[in-house]
């Protein structure tokens, strides 16, 4: 009974070996405004998709969710960071996100709700 328990915790700790995560902070700017768009999400070192939660959106401080199961591309993994989102539907690409850490320069290209923009005004961090 001893082994099965202690087989069973290092069967279910396997999956769980570290957690992170990413916030990036963009600014969009039009010929009328600037809008400010967060996006995060956590992380963890796991077989398959690394994202472990929904993605966190906000744009001018309004949150919201973005499910986990419409992000269609992701890759963490040292300085770099892409992140590919669909709508619900899988028509569209909601949000584009690439960036390098190592020379701070990234792109955003999102079409979200009213904002549809490309932008290069973009910094990420990783935990």
């Amino acid at each position: 009974m001893k082994s099965t328990i202690a087989l069973s915790a290092l069967l279910f700790s396997l999956n769980s070996f570290a957690s992170g995560g990413f916030f990036c902070d963009a600014k969009v700017t039009t010929l009328m405004d600037q809008t400010d768009i967060q996006i995060s999400g956590s992380t963890g070192h796991v077989v398959g998709n690394p994202l472990i939660g929904d993605i966190t959106i906000a744009v001018d401080g309004t949150e919201a969710k973005i499910s986990k199961q419409q992000v269609v591309g992701y890759w963490g993994e040292g300085p770099v960071l892409q992140l590919h989102v669909v709508d619900p539907q899988a028509q569209y690409s909601v949000i584009i996100l690439n960036y390098d850490q190592n020379s701070g320069t990234g792109e955003l290209v999102l079409d979200y709700g009213e904002v549809v923009a490309r932008t290069y005004d973009v910094s990420c961090s990783f935990e």
